[in-house]
């Protein structure tokens, strides 16, 4: 039960079950709230919809920070203004090649990171994906979690199998609260 809590902060950190993945919550909630990206590179394809940033990508965006080789978004529908690339609906967000994520106390890493908003899934695959909070961690090749029913979902191969390590609640942390508290939902 402690690895559900743990995934389950990991995620959801005292937000709605209807908030978004951390790659881009909040976004319908604050849209005024920028969303910066950098990178060295960006390719706008108007016609097969979809943005392309390459090169050191970071992508910031209310206390949420993405670090990736590139960052794909694809969307559903062309915006009928000429000037309005980037403004249509998010189909997906895929990030590749040295994906971190942060956010809170949390950091994700992985190969790749592919946020799907229909389904409102996060899909972090690799050669060792890896969700960490301080000294609690959980791995595997692919981890999975559905938005809408939070559902956690880490599976393993033959060659590496899910690794979890969740360090339990002590009384001796300096501040006298107990280590872990800040994983617990």
């Amino acid at each position: 039960m402690a690895a559900m809590g743990f995934m389950m902060s990991v995620f959801f950190w005292n937000t709605p079950v209807k908030a978004q993945s951390p790659l881009i919550q909040d976004l319908e909630d604050s849209p005024g709230a920028p969303l910066q990206i950098t990178a060295d590179k960006l390719l706008a394809d108007r016609q097969s919809q979809y943005l392309l940033f390459s090169g050191n990508v970071v992508a910031v965006y209310s206390g949420k920070t993405i670090h990736a080789d590139k960052l794909k978004v694809t969307y559903l529908d062309t915006p009928q203004t000429s000037s309005g690339l980037g403004q249509g609906k998010i189909d997906k967000i895929i990030a590749t090649g040295h994906v971190t994520i942060q956010f809170e106390n949390k950091t994700a890493y992985c190969d790749q990171a592919t946020y799907t908003q229909n389904t409102q899934t996060i899909v972090l695959t690799g050669k060792e994906a890896k969700i960490q909070s301080d000294d609690n961690y959980i791995t595997g090749e692919k981890i999975t979690v559905n938005q809408q029913t939070g559902q956690v979902i880490v599976d393993g191969n033959a060659q590496q199998r899910v690794n979890a390590v969740f360090i339990p609640e002590s009384a001796s942390s300096p501040s006298g609260g107990k280590k872990g508290d800040d994983v617990a939902p």
